[in-house]
């Protein structure tokens, strides 16, 4: 009979503790953003993230630039750079839990984009056609908390190193150029609006975003 009675109350305190273990409430697996930043470079970058634990997840952005730089020099010139970044992140949530929190985001970086410059003035023609590939690696630091179990907003900076892994530069140049123009303003890698780092060397990722939690 003892033996019995020390079963079963061993069972019931099996049970209580079981059941006194904390538990995480309900939360939303899933979040789609979209950066306000990003229109800064003529860029739309939307953000899928979606959690593995309650405070690891992945995230993928992607992005799509179409920026058109324009001066005049005599005539119009005409600058655009289109293409597109493909980044996964990895983040890791230390306050908080779910799509809520405090957090580090580890990632890479890939960038694809295409450069076209057209200038003419009397008997001056330049033209460009050039193209663009960088890979970088980086980490955010960052806090994003959720509105209503439904609302994201997500804050959030970090270093980033770019590397140029393949560029085709076609330009040509019929002379005379006029005294006034110089054409070596719009030498940069892509316009002179936005700077070298952007694709090569040490740059900032940073992003203001807003989305929905599902």
């Amino acid at each position: 009979m003892k033996k019995l009675t020390l079963f079963l109350a061993s069972i019931i305190l099996v049970v209580v503790v079981v059941h006194a273990k904390p538990k995480f409430p309900p939360i939303k697996k899933n979040g789609a953003k979209i950066n306000l930043l990003s229109p800064i470079y003529s860029n739309l970058s939307v953000s899928y993230q979606c959690l593995l634990t309650p405070f690891r997840s992945i995230q993928l952005t992607a992005s799509y630039m179409d920026f058109n730089d324009f001066v005049k020099f005599g005539n119009v010139d005409d600058l655009r750079v289109t293409g597109f970044s493909i980044t996964p992140e990895y983040r890791i949530n230390f306050s908080g839990y779910g799509l809520n929190g405090f957090y580090v985001g580890p990632f890479l970086r890939y960038m694809d984009y295409k450069k076209t410059f057209d200038y003419t003035d009397y008997s001056t023609l330049l033209k460009e056609n050039s193209s663009f590939k960088s890979a970088g690696i980086g980490f955010n630091v960052g806090k994003q908390f959720i509105i209503k179990n439904t609302v994201l907003v997500d804050l959030f900076a970090g270093p980033v190193y770019q590397v140029l892994v393949q560029e085709k530069i076609d330009k040509a140049i019929t002379i005379q150029q006029p005294i006034s123009y110089f054409y070596e303003e719009f030498t940069d890698y892509l316009a002179p609006s936005i700077p070298n780092r952007y694709i090569k060397g040490y740059g900032i990722r940073a992003g203001i975003t807003i989305g929905i939690a599902f």
